[in-house]
């Protein structure tokens, strides 16, 4: 995955990330990490004891951050009418 800067920090909607820290498929540092980084509005959840498929592997814990982001979303939009 290749990230640039300039064209991603530019980004004004609100994001989710998950990444599990065993994750063997995709690197943290390089990605999720970065993302994080030049993300302005972000959301990042490393979950522990968690390889690549963060949705299947920490299913409640997912969920639960899914739908609090979701709802999140729903007062964000609304604040920007």
């Amino acid at each position: 995955m290749s990230i640039i800067g300039n064209s991603i920090g530019g980004a004004l909607a609100l994001h989710i990330v998950h990444h599990g820290r065993e994750d063997q498929v995709i690197p943290l540092q390089e990605t999720s990490l970065k993302m994080a980084q030049l993300l302005p509005n972000v959301e990042l959840h490393v979950f522990s004891q968690c390889g690549h498929w963060t949705q299947i592997e920490k299913t409640k814990e997912f969920s639960d951050q899914v739908i609090y982001f979701l709802s999140l979303r729903k007062v964000y939009v609304a604040l920007q009418c």
